[in-house]
């Protein structure tokens, strides 16, 4: 199978075997990281979901709604401030108005279907079913970080456009069926392919820890809350 994307063709064993490259470096603790990435991430939606009396789900969604171009830690900072105060503007509007939203649905499709606008948003889409069931083969996370691992070289990786994360359907499936493909030949879940070899690309560039440059922390040296 051949896909056009950025004036490539890409086929299904090129980006596959280019997936493989950087599973291969992985060390064992980024291989141990990657493979627990999502259920820890499902973890920490069950601690805010018991705080404050809200569902796993809306949660999870709330996350997604908030990670577009975020790192994991703003990302959940993002998540917390807005449940101490929700009807306070984090982030933008259109990520907030879509958590505020959230905040009144209880059903799993209605979360899933309330965080794109014209049925798109499916990296955002994939985040929120990942975290909700790590442990279970849904879709698979295709942001720009999954893109480069598909076309570029372990010694030759480089941050990507934004424009790198504009995708149709047909091109998000082809390479979300890649990871899928990949995943199965190691015998592990697509996400958690996904997971690994992010942590490997993030130590071939030398990326800070999940893209956190403030180094957030979730409460302060005197053990008072730190949100926004």
């Amino acid at each position: 199978m051949k896909q056009r994307f950025k004036r490539q063709t890409l086929t299904e064993k090129k980006v596959i075997n280019s997936i493989l490259r950087f599973y291969t470096l992985a060390t064992i603790a980024e291989t141990n990281e990657g493979v627990q990435w999502y259920n820890e991430a499902n973890k920490y939606c069950r601690e805010l979901a018991t705080r404050f009396n809200i569902t796993i789900s809306q949660v999870a969604g709330i996350i997604a709604a908030f990670s577009p171009q975020c790192g994991w830690q703003e990302n959940k900072r993002f998540a917390l401030s807005f449940l101490i105060n929700s009807t306070k503007v984090m982030g933008n509007e259109v990520r907030t108005s879509k958590a505020q939203k959230i905040l009144t649905l209880t059903s799993e499709a209605d979360i899933y279907n309330a965080l794109s606008i014209n049925n798109e948003a499916w990296k955002t889409k994939a985040f929120f079913l990942n975290i909700l069931n790590p442990d279970l083969i849904t879709d698979v996370t295709i942001d720009r970080h999954a893109i480069a691992i598909c076309i570029q070289s372990t010694n030759s990786t480089k941050s990507l456009s934004n424009n790198y994360g504009k995708l149709t359907v047909i091109q998000y499936r082809f390479f979300e069926k890649c990871y899928a493909k990949a995943a199965l030949q190691l015998d592990i879940l697509p996400q958690q392919l996904q997971a690994i070899v992010w942590t490997v690309y993030r130590r071939l560039r030398e990326l800070r820890l999940h893209n956190d440059a403030k180094g957030w922390q979730p409460f302060d040296t005197d053990g008072n809350e730190n949100p926004f």
